[in-house]
């Protein structure tokens, strides 16, 4: 048998996995817009800076919101669960010494496009609702990421 037979087709996980409901959805289709002056790697660990942040916020990083940001990554970037753990331990040593994330949302806003923009914001929802208690100071973060990013709430609310 050659080595060419024993290769897997890229796309053999969809058609094995095409009947679980969810899957396809579940596949990330994140590409860089033409004008990014930014790696993909280095919008990961900006949002997962941002979203690190925002749990923590409450003093309490627990599983939920840790898995929140897990499928968040997945969602916008592809993440693997070990890149998100790996990303999340490079944020939280940069936050350690870090006085603010606004250059982190800037480039998120330079390089991404308003829809890719609007799904951050989903991302910080989620973050934020997912322990079922929503502090004022997560409302503060979740204003200052909206405004870092450009998107205005009451607008973000009307989508």
């Amino acid at each position: 048998m050659s080595e060419s037979n024993l290769k897997t087709p890229p796309d053999a996980a969809d058609r094995v996995f095409s009947n679980v409901p969810g899957w396809l959805d579940k596949k990330s289709a994140f590409s860089l817009p033409p004008n990014s002056n930014a790696s993909k790697a280095e919008l990961e660990l900006a949002l997962t800076v941002l979203l690190v942040d925002l749990a923590q916020s409450d003093q309490n990083f627990d599983s939920s919101e840790y898995q929140v940001i897990v499928d968040g990554l997945h969602q916008m970037f592809g993440s693997s669960a070990l890149a998100t753990k790996t990303l999340v331990n490079q944020a939280m040593q940069i936050l350690k010494d870090l006085r603010g994330t606004n250059r982190f949302g800037s480039l998120l806003k330079d390089n991404l496009t308003g829809d890719q923009r609007l799904a951050i914001m989903e991302i910080v929802d989620r973050v934020i609702s997912v322990d079922g208690a929503e502090d004022g100071f997560e409302k503060y973060i979740r204003y200052k990421i909206s405004s870092v990013l450009g998107i205005d709430l009451i607008e973000k609310e009307q989508q």
